[in-house]
């Protein structure tokens, strides 16, 4: 059994080092994935903080046009065709 092991021992040997070389890879890759992650996120975040904004614009842009509407039905077209418009403000 001794002898067996020593004449493992230079392949033992070797198979450390290069788990060694592939721990310290892996370390860099982890590095890298880390700021893939990061950026990823970042990204996520002000896409989902965009889509708010838009979603705030659109409902304001509707109401603007519910209340253009609004106006054109309480005009009479006299009003209209001369430009003058009276609101009421009660």
């Amino acid at each position: 059994m001794k002898i067996e092991l020593v004449a493992l021992e230079p392949e033992l040997k070797q198979k450390s080092e290069d788990t060694e070389v592939l721990m310290e890879k892996l370390a860099v890759d982890q590095e890298q994935a880390d700021a893939v992650c990061q950026f990823v996120f970042f990204f996520y975040y002000h896409a989902y903080n965009f889509d708010g904004i838009f979603q705030l614009l659109h409902r304001g842009l509707e109401n603007a046009v519910w209340s253009a509407g609004q106006l054109r039905s309480r005009c009479s077209r006299r009003e209209l065709s001369f430009g003058t418009f009276w609101f009421d403000y009660r």
